[in-house]
């Protein structure tokens, strides 16, 4: 899996896993400027909280991840010359049915 970019701002979608939630996603290679995740169907934003020194995006709340297509955009220092950026995602087996995880609607 992956993204080919030519430009500062690079994006990945992910498909969703029916059994587990993403608990962080980190960032190699490149360093990353910013990172927004977002589910592109609902026209939404995934909220999280952005490291910069660790390179590392974790959801402030992980069920948000949970059976969704999510799509990360990255941005990296613009002007050449762009490297690569790797994204290492890191889930968690849920441990209850998904339905007690979700918010009521």
């Amino acid at each position: 899996m992956g993204s080919t970019n030519t430009g500062p701002d690079g994006s990945l979608t992910v498909q969703p896993n029916p059994d587990r939630v993403w608990d962080r996603v980190t960032f190699s290679g490149a360093p990353v400027n910013s990172v927004v995740v977002t589910d592109d169907k609902l026209k939404t934003t995934i909220d999280g909280n952005w490291d910069p020194h660790t390179q590392t995006w974790r959801p402030t709340y992980p069920r948000d991840s949970l059976g969704r297509e999510l799509t990360v955009k990255v941005t990296q220092k613009s002007g050449p010359p762009l490297k690569n950026v790797n994204a290492h995602f890191t889930a968690q087996k849920l441990a209850a049915p998904p339905s007690l995880l979700r918010p009521p609607s």
